[in-house]
C-alpha cells in the first residue's frame, strides 16, 4: 500500500515538474512513467522499456521515450547507470534510499542489496580521507549461483569469461602435448584476461598466453572457487 501511495505521489510530482518546465506531450510522458513504475523488473534499457510500452499500447516513438527518461533522470525520479558495457540502464530512484548491485556477467541478472556494515565502512573511509561525497554506486561483477550451478561439472574453458579463475581438470588428447608444453596441465590455475571470437588471453603463474578457440574447447576446467553461499548439486 505504501508503494502504491508513493507511486501516485511521484506521478503527481512528475506532472507538476513537466508543467513548470513547460514540456510538451505531458499525457504521453505520464503514461510512460506509470508503465515504468509498474514494471516488476527495473534496471531497464531504453529498448526494453520501449518494448514494454508498445506492448501496453503506447503510440509514440523511441525518441520521446528516451527524452522522457532523461527528464525523469534530471528530476531525480529515475537514476541512470552503466552496470554493464556501454548500454545505460534506468531504475526508479527513491529519495533517501540507497542500494548496491550484484551483476552476473553470464546471464545478466542484476540483484540489489544493502549492507549497513558496508555503508558504515564507506563513511569511515570518507571521513578519514576528509572527503565530501555527493554520490556513489557499487557494482560487484561476477557469476550468480544459478550460473555457477551449471558449472558443477568440468566444462570447456570457452564457457568462461573475462576476469574468471579456473582450474584445469582435463586436456583433450588432440592438443595435449602442445598445451602441456605451455604448462596447461591438470591442476593448473588459469586467470582469464580477455576473450573474443578467436579465443582467449589467459595468465598462468606470472606469464600470459593466447589460446585459440579450438584449444579453449579442448581444455576442460572447473571454477577455481565456488562461493560459500551457493548450494551446488
Amino acid at each position: 500500500m505504501h508503494d502504491d501511495i508513493l507511486s501516485k505521489d511521484e506521478i503527481r510530482q512528475f506532472e507538476r515538474l513537466l508543467q513548470q518546465q513547460k514540456v510538451g506531450n505531458i499525457e504521453a510522458r505520464l503514461q510512460l512513467w506509470r508503465i515504468f513504475l509498474s514494471v516488476p523488473t527495473q534496471h531497464l534499457t531504453v529498448h526494453e522499456l520501449y518494448q514494454e510500452l508498445r506492448a501496453r499500447g503506447w503510440n509514440w516513438g523511441v525518441e520521446l521515450a528516451l527524452d522522457t527518461l532523461e527528464l525523469l533522470v534530471s528530476f531525480g525520479l529515475v537514476s541512470k547507470s552503466y552496470l554493464n558495457a556501454n548500454t545505460p540502464r534506468y531504475e526508479h530512484s527513491k529519495l533517501e534510499e540507497h542500494h548496491d548491485h550484484l551483476l552476473c556477467m553470464r546471464c545478466g541478472r542484476i540483484t540489489e542489496f544493502y549492507s549497513d556494515k558496508l555503508e558504515e565502512l564507506q563513511q569511515t573511509i570518507i571521513k578519514e580521507q576528509g572527503f565530501h561525497p555527493l554520490s556513489h554506486k557499487l557494482v560487484v561483477r561476477g557469476i550468480c549461483c544459478d550460473c555457477l550451478s551449471q558449472r558443477a561439472k568440468p566444462v570447456p574453458l570457452s564457457q568462461f569469461g573475462r576476469g574468471e579463475s579456473v582450474v584445469v581438470e582435463e586436456v583433450g588428447a588432440a592438443h595435449g602435448n602442445a598445451l602441456g608444453d605451455l604448462g596447461i596441465i591438470t591442476g593448473a590455475r588459469l586467470n582469464i584476461i580477455s576473450k573474443n571470437k578467436n579465443g582467449m588471453v589467459v595468465a598462468l603463474n606470472a606469464g600470459r598466453m593466447a589460446l585459440s578457440q579450438e584449444w579453449c574447447e579442448q581444455i576442460m576446467v572447473r571454477q577455481a572457487a565456488q562461493a560459500d553461499f551457493c548450494k551446488l548439486s
